[in-house]
């Protein structure tokens, strides 16, 4: 391992070797270090998981209205004068819809 790994990626890179031994059946393993590192795992702290290192587990959507785009550029729609242009907005625009 490089000399110049900071601690945290020296931890993360020692994970992965880790995680990615114990997919290996022990009776396959060739090099004595992967044997002692296995056993130790086994006898120690057990043997990562091999999971993925990122999941998804869902996914939400909202429509994005005029309101929302108003209000990310700092409009103050409580404002009682910008509640009576908003409200004008939505006659013109029920109006322009219509068929």
């Amino acid at each position: 391992m490089p000399e110049w790994f900071s601690q945290e990626d020296r931890d993360h890179a020692l994970h992965v070797r880790d995680r990615l031994l114990g997919c290996l059946p022990r009776g396959q393993l060739v090099g004595s270090e992967s044997v002692r590192i296995i056993d130790e795992l086994a006898n120690g702290k057990g043997i990562p998981p091999n999971e993925q290192p990122v999941s998804f587990t869902g996914f939400t959507s909202v429509p994005y209205t005029a309101d929302d785009y108003l209000e990310e550029q700092g409009v103050r729609l409580a404002d009682p004068k910008n509640a009576v242009i908003r409200e004008a907005e939505r006659s013109l625009n029920k109006f322009a819809t219509r068929a």
